[in-house]
């Protein structure tokens, strides 16, 4: 396989090439080795790229199949069945095609005479990395049971977290297209009676309905544009998200949205500390449990404090003084997690201020629907109004003239 990669060497100067490695994280571990930490990788295809190499299911498991086949897992090992003999029921009652496929592959390698953490690390594009440590560190100490209940729990809560957002992101989305899309009608069905109306009146028209009327004239001409905007809107943000050249800067103004931007900073602390937590409680060490979050994390801006706090940890210093001086991590979690470092519970202390934050993500999420509601009423509302007072200023100007 190959990957495309940009990096930074010892004296932080930008890397960017690509290379070649049998999967994304011996890809890593690679330009690690040649003492290059990775800010960003992802494959490419080439054309002499063999087929089987070609990602047909990029990514890994979502969230909610990683959750439930956590739990199920989790459930089946704990009443005594020996883990091949649950892997063949989880594949029975699983329903996606490649989950499927990939826990086919895996009880294979298991009667072959491997460990589940070996199963697992052959397929690391469907599994987090953080996810097939823990279960070969669950392994090693014979606490499987407890790491998979773990990881059940890690997986059921951040669903729960991104399924809230989404779903207080989708309201305000949906009014506002629906809005849009009342907008669009008046423009191109309702407008034109009024304007034929003021035509046979020969009513005198002011300025406000010389614009409405020529924007409603432009939109029965290029209706269209309606379905195209916002799907070229939507290219956009997909093309300017995943390039390298402008994703720096974007997702650093992602942070800086008033309202938005704070609830997003909030779920990546809360997704960092409860990662961080977890790993730490499996008995990965803190630089290694860093490093898999800094190559699961897609912000740019907290991929460069991760990779901060890497350094200085690797310089003798501890967790919580690379994060005092960031602006995406609040003074209480820095001097949280320098309190657990001190008391040696810096496990506990990750999870505080999971438990907080999270509470802090859904209290924001509320605060943003309640507050889109008003605002676009009141803005559909105002745009709906204006609409028909130039419309209406023509006829009552007739109307006064009559009088």
């Amino acid at each position: 396989m190959f990957f495309k990669f940009m990096a930074k060497d010892y004296t932080g100067n930008l890397v960017q090439g690509e290379i070649k490695a049998a999967h994304k994280y011996a890809a890593i571990k690679l330009l690690r080795s040649k003492r290059l930490f990775v800010t960003e990788i992802r494959q490419i295809v080439h054309a002499d790229t063999p087929l089987g190499e070609i990602p047909i299911f990029p990514g890994w498991v979502g969230i909610k199949e990683l959750a439930l086949f956590s739990r199920q897992f989790a459930t089946l090992h704990s009443s005594g069945l020996p883990i091949t003999q649950s892997i063949d029921i989880l594949i029975k009652q699983t329903g996606q095609r490649a989950l499927k496929s990939c826990l086919k592959d895996i009880a294979e390698s298991l009667q072959a005479g491997n460990s589940l953490g070996q199963a697992l690390a052959k397929h690391k594009p469907f599994f987090p990395a953080f996810f097939i440590s823990m279960i070969e560190a669950g392994e090693m100490s014979g606490s499987l049971d407890q790491v998979l209940h773990r990881l059940a729990g890690y997986f059921e809560s951040s669903h729960e977290l991104m399924a809230k957002f989404k779903t207080a992101i989708a309201y305000p989305l949906f009014v506002m297209a629906m809005s849009m899309f009342t907008i669009g009608c008046i423009f191109i069905f309702v407008l034109p009676t009024f304007a034929q109306i003021i035509i046979d009146l020969q009513a005198p028209v002011t300025m406000p309905t010389v614009i409405i009327l020529q924007l409603s004239e432009w939109l029965q001409k290029s209706w269209y544009l309606l379905i195209l905007l916002p799907l070229m809107l939507g290219a956009l943000y997909k093309k300017i998200s995943h390039s390298s050249r402008y994703k720096v800067a974007f997702d650093h103004f992602i942070l800086h949205i008033p309202v938005y931007g704070t609830i997003i900073k909030q779920i990546h602390i809360v997704r960092i500390c409860r990662t961080l937590a977890i790993l730490l409680e499996s008995g990965i060490t803190l630089m290694t449990g860093l490093e898999m979050i800094q190559s699961q994390t897609q912000n740019t801006a907290y991929k460069e404090v991760i990779s901060q706090t890497i350094e200085s940890l690797k310089a003798g210093n501890g967790l919580s003084l690379p994060l005092k001086g960031s602006p995406y991590f609040p003074p209480m979690v820095s001097n949280m997690i320098g309190v657990g470092e001190e008391t040696g519970k810096l496990d506990a202390a990750l999870k505080r201020i999971t438990d907080f934050y999270e509470r802090e993500v859904y209290r924001s999420m509320t605060r943003l629907t309640t507050l889109m509601e008003p605002i676009l009423i009141c803005l559909v509302g105002g745009i709906v109004g204006l609409i028909m007072i130039a419309m209406l200023m023509p006829i009552f100007s007739i109307m006064d003239s009559i009088q």
